[in-house]
């Protein structure tokens, strides 16, 4: 039992990984939109962000 609980600790903690990668990408892209003036375009990617991690208050 101790194997299959430590497999699966594993499979949820890279799957946080995946999302903290993405929410970073999307923030990312989210502020490069808003250099460019691309206002609702940078909104867009931030909600994206915010939905990947809505408990990310640096969103």
């Amino acid at each position: 039992m101790a194997i299959a609980g430590t497999d699966r600790d594993a499979y949820y903690a890279d799957s946080q990984a995946s999302t903290q990668k993405d929410a970073t990408e999307w923030i990312k892209q989210g502020r490069q939109l808003w250099q460019k003036k691309d206002i609702s375009g940078a909104i867009s990617a931030y909600q994206q962000a915010s939905n990947l991690e809505p408990k990310n208050s640096r969103i």
